[in-house]
């Protein structure tokens, strides 16, 4: 049953995903949501399912269901980070997601701040019709600004925020691994 109901739940997550492409009006609340609902849901269920088999009791499982859940919010954080700060020769290529209109989390708190907001609606306003070079000048002002590092520090919280998941766990082998699953993965570049 919660394989059924994690995949309606990624499917819906996708689906808002789609429905916000191109939308200036995004927010906060409405990324969280989409990556809640897609990435986050999936390793929720992992980690959840892990505790299943293990033998877990129900609070174990709701320790590392919540644990995945914070885990696969700061890996989108991250991977959206990548797609402005990434590069082709680390298998990671940039802007994607903007180039489909897929506004993710350094653009939705660029476009918070009005200094921003004002250089970037005119080339986001192209929507389909942004050239490369359009988008460069996007990824050029966000990787000039302060969102790269405010999108850092809040995958870092949400990294945070997954090992204190496993605060009810004994220390042990498999938790200290756990624990530093969270850390490995700010660090990733692709």
């Amino acid at each position: 049953m919660r394989n059924a109901q994690t995949m309606s739940h990624i499917l819906n997550g996708e689906l808002g995903q789609m429905a916000e492409r191109f939308n200036l009006e995004q927010t906060f609340t409405d990324y969280l949501n989409d990556i809640k609902g897609k990435t986050a849901a999936l390793f929720r269920l992992a980690a959840e399912e892990g505790a299943y088999f293990a033998g877990g009791n129900a609070e174990q499982s709701t320790a590392l269901a919540n644990f995945g859940e914070n885990l696969g919010i700061a890996f989108q954080i991250v991977d959206d980070l990548l797609d402005y700060t990434g590069s082709a020769k680390l298998n990671k290529p940039t802007l994607e997601d903007l180039a489909t209109g897929v506004y993710s989390l350094p653009l939705l708190l660029a476009l918070d701040q009005p200094e921003l907001k004002t250089k970037l609606l005119p080339i986001l306003n192209k929507k389909r019709q942004m050239s490369v070079s359009d988008m460069q000048l996007i990824q050029e002002i966000l990787v000039n600004s302060a969102v790269i590092e405010k999108s850092r520090k809040l995958a870092q919280e949400y990294a945070q925020k997954a090992v204190d998941c496993l605060d009810i766990f004994q220390n042990n082998s498999a938790t200290t691994l756990l624990k530093k699953m969270p850390q490995q993965l700010l660090k990733r570049s692709f």
